[in-house]
Parts: C-alpha cells; structure tokens; sequence
C-alpha cells in the first residue's frame, strides 16, 4: 500500500503530508481508497482514475459502459447492493465487476463464492454504482431478494 501512496505522491496527486495522514489512516484499519480521500479532501472523480492507473486495473464510466442487464437479474442482489458492486459483462468466463471499493476484498470474494465466476475488477465511482444499481435494480432489490 506504500508504495500506491508513492505512486500517487510521485505523480502529484497528493502531497508528502498527505500521504502520511493517509497512511496513518490505513494503518488504523481503513481501505486506503477512504483514507486518502479523508486526508486530502480529493474527490473519487480524480482519485480513483490515479488509482486504476497505479494498479493497472480499467476505469469504466458506468454512463458509457452500462451494467449488464442479463447478469443483474442472475447475480445476488443482496451481494451487489451490499457491497456497491456492478457487474459490466462476462468475457472469456470472467466476470467484470465494477467497484469504488479497491482495497475491501469482501464484496468481491463472497460474489467469487457465491456465483463460482472468476472476476475481473474494474474501477468507477461509488456515485455511477449506486446509479446504476437503483436504476436496474430498484432501491428495495435487495430487501425483495433475501424474501
């Protein structure tokens, strides 16, 4: 995780005392994706891009690259909800799944088990998820599902 902040630091997205109160945070037990955007006041528009690129992971524009429908109604809505997570299509049998979460592993992992696909994150904004997600799936979705 040091050297993400490294990364973000050398590419001057934040600052030296930035990256030491973000680190001070993460150490603290917080994904390191909040503990920057706490120290610094950065917005996810401009971290999390920075982010996709340091980890090599897609950043997707939900507006551009909306969910799959098909994979919506196949997927535990309770899990997707829960965890803000969105899946964008399934290539080659991997999942893509889109998350704001980087560092939290739990919503990923729990979707890996309880669905059998491997998964292939991808990053957008915790505002484009929860869009899309009421948009497709409907505010209660998950309440309805665990029915």
């Amino acid at each position: 995780m040091q050297d993400v902040l490294s990364q973000l630091t050398d590419g001057g997205l934040i600052d030296l005392p930035t990256a030491e109160r973000a680190r001070a945070a993460w150490r603290g037990g917080m994904p390191l994706e909040e503990a920057v955007l706490e120290a610094d006041g950065l917005t996810e528009e401009r971290l999390l891009p920075a982010l996709s690129e340091v980890l090599g992971f897609a950043f997707v524009d939900l507006d551009e690259h909306p969910p799959d429908k098909g994979l919506l109604s196949e997927l535990p809505a309770r899990l997707l909800t829960t965890y803000q997570l969105v899946p964008i299509g399934l290539e080659g049998g991997r999942l893509r799944i889109a998350t704001s979460r980087v560092f939290d592993k739990r919503g990923l992992d729990e979707l890996r088990l309880a669905t059998g696909y491997a998964l292939e994150p991808v990053i957008a904004t915790g505002d484009a998820i929860r869009r899309a997600l009421a948009t497709h799936l409907g505010v209660g979705a998950a309440t309805v599902q665990s029915m």
